[in-house]
């Protein structure tokens, strides 16, 4: 298996029913004046039909080089740090899998702690610095990127990150 860089998903009632249906017929575009790259597709949504809209998500590359897909659609924000102080806690994750199903996948509820556990629906240890995050749970090592995102829903910034193992990907933003 590649990395499947996104499936359909629905975050938890009371994450501002944030999901996407069918995500898909996509593009990569590489702006070479800033080095960032974007993932340009089509997706639905829950109880609209075959209604769809064009999003934009930037790309961004874990360790291992893989291409990862940002949580939430780019919304023209820079490359800032995110400080170590606003990683931990509660966050709504989705893992994409490698299933190709027209069933979304669901979000979990987890919390990354200050002492550098996870607790929740995955549990483990996780580590960051530089914008990146490696997460040890039972099923294996997971190596991501941090990133202050907007959340158009709740109309602010947020920690998100995305990481990847092995062509399991996760998605989490933190709530709260």
């Amino acid at each position: 298996y590649g990395t499947k860089l996104m499936g359909g998903f629905q975050f938890a009632a009371g994450e501002n029913g944030y999901s996407y249906l069918s995500p898909g017929h996509n593009s990569a575009i590489n702006d070479v004046k800033t080095g960032r790259s974007f993932l340009v597709f089509h997706t639905r949504f829950p109880g609209m039909g075959e209604r769809h809209q064009v999003r934009v998500h930037e790309l961004v590359m874990n360790k291992n080089g893989w291409p990862l897909a940002a949580p939430y659609r780019y919304a023209g924000e820079g490359k800032s740090a995110v400080p170590a102080k606003s990683i931990p806690g509660g966050y709504q994750v989705v893992n994409h899998g490698s299933a190709i199903t027209a069933i979304p996948s669901s979000s979990q509820a987890i919390t990354l702690a200050p002492d550098g556990s996870v607790t929740g629906a995955l549990t483990g240890k996780w580590k960051a610095g530089s914008n990146r995050i490696t997460l040890q749970l039972s099923d294996g090592v997971y190596e991501g990127v941090l990133l202050n995102q907007w959340q158009a829903e709740s109309k602010s910034w947020t920690v998100t990150f995305t990481a990847d193992r092995k062509s399991t990907r996760l998605d989490c933003h933190l709530h709260g």
